[in-house]
């Protein structure tokens, strides 16, 4: 399993990664949960139609009552003919049935090839990712998850602007504080300076 991202919640961790399983091979991105000293079958999350060649990243958090939210990043596939949308997505569950609920967050540009989902109390996701085609990293929110399909996915206009040397990708870390707080550091290297920037940015999530 390559480009792995690991959650525990009461000592019980759960991993996503992007791999190929099954009978198949079915290439796609894979959740599986350790019960005791057995690790469960990997559980398919996306994609739902036969993919190769698939490239994608992961962040997996596991909310209050221990059910997965999953943000990916997915950079290119093919079917046999090939696509990069460079899109940025969304996965949960909601307890009741096994299914997925797949959303899209952001396609327009390179979006999302970094990364990190955060939950607050009331279960509401909060995605901090780059958009690399406008050099910036954003921020997007959803309405609180509820037991239907559908999205309510918005980009805030909160930003902070890293445009970077060509070439040089920002990495970055974000942080879920109590009281809706987010907070961001990131490192890059600006492209009127020579030297790379240590910066930290923070939304209070009005």
């Amino acid at each position: 399993g390559s480009h792995a991202s690991l959650a525990i919640r009461d000592g019980v961790p759960s991993i996503a990664y992007t791999g190929a399983e099954g009978p198949q091979a079915e290439e796609g991105i894979y959740l599986t949960t350790r019960t005791g000293n057995v690790w469960s079958l990997p559980d398919k999350i996306w994609p739902d139609f036969a993919a190769t060649s698939l490239v994608a990243t992961s962040s997996l958090v596991l909310n209050a009552q221990g059910l997965p939210r999953l943000s990916f990043y997915v950079d290119g596939y093919c079917t046999p003919t090939c696509d990069s949308p460079k899109d940025l997505m969304f996965a949960w569950q909601d307890g009741v049935t096994p299914d997925w609920n797949v959303e899209t967050v952001a396609t327009q540009g390179d979006v999302g090839r970094s990364h990190r989902l955060i939950l607050d109390a009331n279960d509401v996701p909060t995605i901090v990712f780059l958009d690399e085609t406008a050099g910036q990293i954003k921020l997007a929110r959803r309405a609180p998850l509820v037991r239907r399909r559908g999205t309510a996915w918005q980009v805030l206009p909160q930003t902070l602007a890293v445009q970077s040397q060509p070439g040089l990708e920002p990495s970055f870390a974000a942080l879920g504080l109590p009281g809706g707080w987010i907070v961001v550091s990131h490192y890059n290297v600006p492209q009127t300076e020579t030297n790379g920037v240590l910066r930290l940015g923070s939304w209070d999530g009005v």
